[in-house]
């Protein structure tokens, strides 16, 4: 069996750079936004600790529950576009696939059509 390389299978999928990029920066923002809430938390913490003005500490609160909330609606999106990538890539692989077996003589297909229907028999009969 042939190894087929990383660049082989790139190839395949270059007509899709443009979703690919689409989904690498909405995974980013996804990501700097759920990591941007956790340094908010240990901020909203030591506000707390250092007993400061308690209007500081609501609007604190505020800014952490709007950055969850975009936070959380990003991740949405991303699982969106994520299941929205892979079924365009099956579908791009099963068109490919079947331009394949398309592009092959009749005799080829019958004479595999009639291996699959001998192993099939073979199967059967005891």
């Amino acid at each position: 069996m042939r190894s087929t390389r990383y660049s082989q299978l790139t190839k395949l999928f270059k007509n899709q750079w443009k979703n690919k990029c689409i989904l690498l920066i909405i995974c980013i923002i996804s990501i700097s936004l759920t990591l941007y809430f956790t340094y908010q938390i240990q901020v909203l913490v030591d506000v707390i600790v250092t007993k400061k003005d308690p209007a500081e500490i609501i609007s604190l609160f505020c800014k952490i529950i709007v950055l969850e909330v975009t936070a959380f609606v990003m991740s949405i999106i991303q699982i969106n576009q994520w299941h929205i990538f892979r079924y365009k890539m099956m579908n791009q692989m099963r068109t490919m696939m079947i331009q394949k077996l398309l592009n092959k003589e009749a005799i080829f297909l019958m004479e595999k059509q009639l291996a699959i229907w001998y192993q099939l028999l073979c199967q059967m009969v005891p």
